[in-house]
């Protein structure tokens, strides 16, 4: 490791100190535009976690057993050997977005070509055009036994956790639908099911978790054969009116009221077949004329 780009890589990063805590989040985490230096062992244990340099040395703090609690003060030559020997993590808290490099060299290069942010800007810039498709999108609200037929399908692959509120609305509406216009009727309709559920004995709550009865399979089996039967009449309604209409029309065509071309009419074809059958065509006779001169036989 050249000691030049390396120690040209650290003054980078520690001209912009982080506070502590570093916001992550709110107009706060959008503003931040800092580093931290952490340096681990080969297997990701943190060691030191570099805050300064001053005067050829870097200070910072090393891992204790709970945390960074200890000062310290190290060379060029004695952090550069404990990157060696671990790794290297060099983060830029860019407003929300945190950036991660593990080498000296990825670091500048990115710091001079600005690549890794451009890229960071284009993935905020898709994912603010999809949360404003996402607003203008009108959600459908969940019907009643869908709510209960969702739960019951999420509590039967873990029947030990039971739902929350917050769970709920994520996975029927998507993480961001805290910021969908339709938000308050999406909240009000599923509180409302969730209350109609606990009076009717389907779900038990135990503080902000709802748990399944067994009357909630009892309800959605009930409400699941009542659905088919529906589906089932629906479709013979659509045969028996389909049949109806076949036989109306047959009917009609039978009494005249409704005639069909003829697509092969075999009554002239059977005339025009007698009448080649009558035809005979007539032999040509040839009829030889007597010559003018007869010989006679001697």
């Amino acid at each position: 490791m050249n000691s030049f780009v390396f120690k040209k890589a650290m003054k980078i990063a520690l001209n912009k100190q982080f506070p502590s805590p570093i916001p992550r989040s709110g107009d706060e985490g959008a503003s931040m535009d800092c580093y931290s230096v952490l340096i681990s062992d080969s297997n990701g244990n943190p060691i030191y976690l570099i805050k300064s340099y001053s005067e050829g040395l870097f200070e910072g703090y090393q891992w204790q057993e709970d945390g960074f609690r200890e000062e310290v003060s190290l060379d060029v030559k004695q952090l550069k050997q404990a990157v060696s020997n671990g790794q290297l993590e060099i983060t830029h808290y860019y407003g929300n977005s945190d950036i991660v490099f593990r080498s000296t060299l990825g670091f500048l290069f990115n710091h001079l070509t600005r690549a890794v942010y451009f890229k960071t800007l284009l993935k905020r810039k898709y994912k603010k055009l999809g949360l404003e498709w996402y607003k203008r999108s009108k959600l459908r609200k969940k019907k009643r036994f869908e709510l209960l037929e969702f739960i019951v399908e999420k509590q039967m692959d873990d029947q030990e956790d039971g739902v929350t509120f917050g769970y709920l609305m994520s996975k029927l509406y998507g993480l961001n639908w805290p910021q969908h216009p339709m938000k308050k009727k999406l909240m009000n309709s599923t509180k409302l099911y969730l209350h109609s559920f606990e009076d009717e004995g389907e779900l038990v709550r135990r503080g902000h978790t709802y748990y399944l009865s067994g009357k909630a399979l009892t309800s959605l089996e009930s409400y699941t054969e009542e659905r088919d039967r529906y589906v089932q009449g629906l479709t013979e309604k659509r045969h028996l009116t389909f049949l109806t209409f076949v036989l109306a029309i047959a009917a009609l065509a039978q009494a005249g009221v409704i005639k069909f071309p003829t697509i092969l009419n075999y009554a002239s074809s059977e005339e025009s077949s007698e009448m080649q059958a009558k035809e005979v065509k007539q032999p040509e006779l040839c009829v030889q004329e007597p010559n003018e001169h007869t010989e006679e036989s001697s």
